[in-house]
């Protein structure tokens, strides 16, 4: 029905932006992929983790992508528990066939 996309976005309050960055940096050790820059995004075995700061949040949020060959068939699947969806958090390329799921941030050790 649907399988995990390549892309984890994490949005994160301004102010909290340093703390992120240094989690995947120092702490995870992961590698920035600057050929992206000036999108800061970190490489995460085969998937990238996008870093945002927004400014009207008051705590992290994580987004895991999920691409399937029915956007409305999985929507009304999960739609039925209790994970939050989101078609879309940022603009995605024409006919892109998937959805949003958000997640706890505690997963890339980040609390709230």
């Amino acid at each position: 029905m649907f399988r995990s996309g390549p892309n984890i976005a994490m949005k994160v309050p301004r102010e909290r932006l340093q703390e992120a960055l240094g989690y995947c940096n120092r702490s995870l050790g992961l590698e920035r992929i600057e050929s992206l820059a000036p999108a800061i995004v970190f490489a995460l075995g085969e998937n990238r983790i996008w870093i945002d700061a927004a400014e009207k949040l008051t705590e992290v949020e994580v987004w895991l992508e999920f691409q399937t060959d029915s956007s409305a068939t999985a929507t009304t699947l999960l739609g039925r528990t209790d994970v939050v969806l989101r078609e879309s958090i940022e603009p995605l390329p024409r006919g892109f066939q998937g959805l949003w799921i958000k997640t706890r941030p505690d997963f890339l050790g980040l609390t709230v």
